[in-house]
């Protein structure tokens, strides 16, 4: 996964490389973390900060592509581990990231402004963040604070 020339998936029936799949995260507003090492990568993850919400997006090795956007609250560990969501999509490597795209920026016309409790497949599992994480490119504009026990880029939430 972590070496993403050349590298084909069959997702949802169709052989997809996963550089193709990716390239809607390449932008500099994409921060990106790598979860577990080199020898032993357990999932990627892509977050795009907004101001009280983030789009993020990871990566499996099933191929499996789940995207959220997180509602960013006070007592939230960050937008990796959210409490709540306004919009999700699970599915093949491509489908999530392709829906995710398509929304409009928060507060927006159309954009998704309902708040639901996230479910447990909406996070970062923990054996990831236990098997080592790092920001591997940060993105370029910067994120919003979070308050109240929150996780400032780069850190892992806490237990």
């Amino acid at each position: 996964m972590s070496d993403q020339d050349g590298l084909e998936y069959q997702s949802d029936g169709k052989s997809i490389e996963l550089a193709d799949a990716l390239k809607p995260l390449s932008g500099p507003e994409w921060e990106q973390w790598q979860f577990g090492n080199e020898d032993e990568l357990r999932g990627l993850a892509y977050v795009r900060y907004w101001d009280r919400e983030a789009d993020v997006v990871i990566l499996d090795e099933e191929p499996r592509a789940i995207a959220w956007r997180a509602v960013v609250v006070e007592e939230d560990a960050g937008p990796l581990v959210p409490e709540f969501v306004s919009w999700f999509f699970v599915g093949g490597l491509q489908e999530p990231i392709e829906h995710l795209m398509t929304l409009p920026e928060p507060g927006a016309p159309g954009a998704p402004d309902l708040r639901m409790v996230a479910p447990e497949n909406l996070r970062v599992p923990p054996e990831w963040w236990n098997s080592g994480s790092r920001v591997i490119r940060p993105a370029a504009e910067k994120r919003p604070e979070v308050h109240g026990g929150g996780v400032r880029k780069g850190e892992a939430p806490r237990a």
